[in-house]
């Protein structure tokens, strides 16, 4: 390496790189002030030349590193190639060696909050979000709206979030990290924007036209590709996705759902996959189940194996088996399945009578037939209720949630008027986000039962889901499944049918609490379309009602 300084109104400098191997030199340029010392000349070259010795992948920006350190600088570069290969734990630590070397290394922090969530290490992705926020001064203006947009994501806030991205966009669009942002939002949380899983496709699909080494952004059309049936696609491009050397944890659901969907559920090794690597098979469930059920059959094994293999003890095992509990439940009462889910909920031996009573409620709630065991289940809740008058115990507002519910659904509106004001006097007491959600909906309900759908409307309509992605893929006090469908017919109702459909249309969506109102969502689609003379739509909602098996509900239509 040698190179030269030529000074006039301005000094400019160029380094030279040679490469002794294959007997070939580059030139690299430097503008520097005309009374820049030595240090400040060392500095700038320093940070010149970096970009070549650890290459990102993509063009680096130097006049943002410009005043960084070079040490932070060769971190945060390796932080770039290691997150662009989908290596999100080495890409981690790297970007926060840039952090800790340059505690004002604003870009390396927002990538580091980046790294950390596909870790699904929220708190550190919050910790260094605030740290680039912080200096988001140092930050171009694109950036500073992705740093606030990824904030407003990390803390579940849907609308900001995808406000703050398409600014980042308008000011640039070619900046496929940003779509990848904006494909995260409709993938994990809940934006009211329609069908979230064609926007979300779009936006994937944006990113890898615009940068095809961009490796992040295969998991997902990995994900949608399977999804869709097109093992061709998914094939293709899981090879280029291996070929990254990606992390396990992105690497292994991946490989399990291209294995079912390819070849068959038969295929699969359910047993030692649930036994060695549980929470991967119920994420290959859960990726199958949600956006609209196309792939039951190996979603269902996956949860099925999981409930038959994962042994482990603990609150881990015990929320993975929960989970593929409460997501078999949903997949059975969206095919129709009753015998199978009476027969599912029956042989329970680790939740107990008053878990199991929830699952019973959702599912008469959400069609299936199976109110007898739902008027029993809410007995056993109403005891637990009782048991605890005061709220003392913090398990108890679930239950209650569940218990308002049924008393709205079998008319009882006085009931769920109680309950939903002892859940507003509970969050009013503690400041609780999670009741005070609880209480709306089930006062909605109560209103709803008691005849006045104007202002059950306008609750409804005010209900937004607020929490972060694990809540909302989980919970169904936090996806609010119920209450977007009691408001898709209250739309229809009132002869409002292209905004029925819409919200309808997002039962398309990431949780799998939304998978047990999907036959009745595209009942209530087929109708709206029908209403809106759109022939196309309304067939090829009747087309998916009959994949699932649902011919039942195609002849009451």
């Amino acid at each position: 390496m040698d190179g030269s300084i030529l000074v006039s109104d301005s000094a400019r400098g160029v380094i030279r790189l040679h490469d002794v191997a294959g007997d070939s030199s580059i030139q690299i340029p430097v503008s520097l002030a005309a009374n820049a010392d030595a240090w400040t000349v060392g500095l700038h070259a320093a940070i010149a030349l970096l970009p070549r010795l650890i290459p990102a992948g993509q063009p680096v920006d130097l006049h943002s590193l410009s005043e960084r350190s070079p040490a932070a600088v060769a971190w945060f570069l390796r932080g770039e190639q290691a997150y662009r290969r989908a290596r999100f734990r080495e890409a981690l630590e790297y970007y926060r060696g840039a952090v800790t070397a340059d505690p004002a290394f604003a870009l390396a922090a927002l990538r580091g909050a980046q790294a950390a969530s596909w870790n699904l290490r929220d708190a550190d992705a919050l910790e260094l979000i605030r740290t680039a926020l912080a200096h988001q001064a140092l930050l171009f203006p694109r950036d500073r709206d992705v740093a606030r947009g990824f904030e407003a994501y990390l803390l579940g806030r849907a609308e900001p979030a995808v406000r703050y991205f398409q600014q980042a966009l308008a000011l640039d669009r070619r900046r496929p990290e940003v779509w990848m942002a904006l494909g995260e939002v409709y993938t994990h949380l809940l934006p009211d924007a329609g069908q979230l899983d064609s926007l979300a496709e779009t936006a994937f699909k944006e990113a890898r036209q615009l940068d095809s080494t961009f490796a992040p952004v295969l998991y997902h059309l990995i994900e949608i590709a399977l999804r869709q049936g097109d093992v061709v696609e998914a094939t293709r491009l899981m090879r280029q996705f291996r070929e990254t050397a990606p992390d396990s944890a992105e690497r292994v659901p991946l490989e399990i759902m291209l294995t079912c969907v390819r070849e068959s559920p038969d295929k699969v090794d359910w047993r030692g996959l649930a036994r060695s690597v549980p929470q991967r098979v119920v994420e290959a469930g859960r990726s199958l189940a949600v956006a609209g059920l196309y792939q039951p059959r190996c979603a269902e094994a996956a949860w099925r194996a999981i409930l038959a293999h994962d042994t482990a003890t603990g609150m881990d095992g015990q929320a993975r088996r929960w989970g593929a509990l409460s997501g078999l439940q949903a997949l059975l009462v969206a095919e129709g399945r009753t015998d199978a889910l009476t027969e599912l909920l029956r042989q329970d031996r680790e939740f107990g009578p008053d878990r199991i009573a929830r699952l019973y409620i959702l599912s008469a709630l959400a069609g299936a037939p199976v109110e007898d065991q739902a008027d029993q289940g809410a007995a056993e809740l109403r005891r637990v209720y009782e048991a605890d008058l005061r709220g003392t115990r913090s398990a108890t507002s679930v239950p209650l949630w569940y218990l308002g519910l049924w008393e709205a659904h079998r008319g009882r509106s006085a009931e769920a008027g109680v309950i939903a004001d002892s859940l507003a006097a509970w969050a009013a007491r503690r400041s609780a986000r999670r009741e005070a959600l609880m209480a709306k909906s089930v006062a909605a309900r109560a209103l709803l039962a008691g005849g006045d759908s104007t202002t059950a409307l306008k609750l409804l309509l005010a209900l937004v889901p607020d929490t972060v992605r694990g809540g909302l893929q989980w919970s169904p006090w936090e996806s609010l499944g119920g209450e977007r469908l009691l408001l898709a017919r209250l739309r229809f109702a009132r002869g409002e049918f292209a905004e029925s459909y819409r919200v309808a249309a997002g039962f398309d969506g990431p949780p799998v609490p939304h998978v047990m109102y999907l036959a009745a969502s595209l009942v209530l689609r087929m109708s709206a379309a029908e209403r809106l003379a759109d022939r196309r739509a309304a067939d090829a909602m009747q087309r998916r009602l009959l994949a699932l098996g649902r011919q039942d509900l195609v002849k009451g239509q």
